[in-house]
């Protein structure tokens, strides 16, 4: 006999719910975009001499190369600034915007919340390839060495 089927949701109170949830899944890739907006950084050094067009230049390539907007662009290099801890790299000119800086403001609970993701698969793997349960020293040893690369990028 199939589950009854449960009526759906108004929109109204779905909305806010999947804001969060999407705000949350943002959260959780921060890292990441912190990492490709240094590298961004970078890339704008170099539109900095008399070849190109300048910092609008640089912002026009990076949206048409990675198919996203300026102000996406702006917001991952503004979230490395905030990883770095607000200190500029050698090859910045010049520091984001406040407006850019603000959807990243809760940098600190995004790393907490990417350690405490690695710990839980940390555990998890750790229960089977640990030699007491079965596992190999060496096994346990590679999950050591992938743990502590994964915590070292942060």
């Amino acid at each position: 006999m199939p589950p009854e089927a449960r009526p759906a949701r108004e929109l109204k109170k779905l909305r806010p719910l999947i804001q969060k949830d999407l705000a949350a899944a943002r959260k959780a890739e921060a890292p990441f975009y912190a990492v490709a907006g240094e590298k961004l950084w970078e890339a704008k050094a170099n539109f900095e001499g008399a070849n190109f067009e300048g910092t609008r230049g640089f912002y026009e390539w990076a949206a048409k190369t990675f198919k996203v907007s300026q102000g996406t662009i702006r917001c991952w290099m503004a979230y490395a600034v905030e990883m770095n801890g607000g200190r500029p790299f050698n090859f910045q000119y010049d520091t984001p915007s406040p407006r850019a800086t603000r959807h990243f403001k809760e940098a600190g609970e995004s790393r907490r919340m990417s350690n405490q993701v690695i710990d839980a698969g940390y555990k998890v793997m750790a229960t089977k390839l640990h030699p007491d349960k079965g596992g190999s020293t060496e096994a346990m040893q590679r999950l050591n060495q992938v743990r502590a690369r994964l915590l070292k990028r942060l």
